[in-house]
């Protein structure tokens, strides 16, 4: 998808490869920057930013689970703007095919893949992002593959459940960031 200063916000959905694609929709530069998801599966990991982040749900029903935080979840439909405040872990969960926004500084700073046991809810491990490879769609690859590889990753140590692996499906960041590079939005190395 190409980044202009206009968007066709329906078209470019419809180049969605799979849920969470972060899509950026505008050029270079822009701050915050809004990124285009077609989200169908729950996201596989809690998310946490170093800077406060904006999700604005397009359609669709779904629900933001939070952790650490005074309220737990929010239900989605369509028109919902929803604050996802700074080092607020959270996670989307669509019960039907989602489209959303959501609006992050530009370049994207510090942010963290958590998950949980289900078990007993307690923290299971967590991974800082890495900045360095440059394209959000990277970093999330990198993480869930490195996640789903450790068994002790994935073992609580406070109740012995065992994560399952991630299904990564209907997941197609490699693809995202290849896009992106192709289209000359970012580089080989980096954003």
């Amino acid at each position: 998808m190409r980044r202009n200063q206009e968007f066709d916000i329906l078209a470019a959905a419809r180049e969605c490869l799979g849920s969470y694609d972060e899509w950026p929709c505008l050029p270079v530069g822009i701050d915050p920057m809004p990124y285009l998801s077609r989200n169908r599966v729950p996201q596989p990991f809690y998310l946490t930013s170093a800077q406060d982040r904006m999700l604005v749900h397009l359609g669709g029903k779904g629900r933001v689970e939070f952790r650490e935080a005074s309220v737990l979840y929010f239900e989605l439909v369509c028109g919902d703007f929803i604050y996802l405040p700074a080092e607020t872990p959270c996670r989307i969960i669509p019960e039907t095919p989602c489209l959303q926004l959501t609006y992050r500084a530009e370049p994207w700073g510090q942010e963290t893949a958590l998950w949980y046991c289900s078990g007993c809810g307690a923290e299971l491990h967590r991974i800082p992002l890495d900045r360095a490879a440059g394209l959000l769609q990277r970093s999330y690859w990198a993480a869930c593959q490195s996640f789903t590889a450790d068994l002790t990753a994935r073992t609580c140590t406070r109740c012995a459940t065992i994560h399952p692996p991630l299904d990564l499906t209907d997941i197609h960041w490699p693809e995202v960031a290849a896009a992106l590079v192709a289209q000359g939005l970012a580089s080989a190395e980096g954003q």
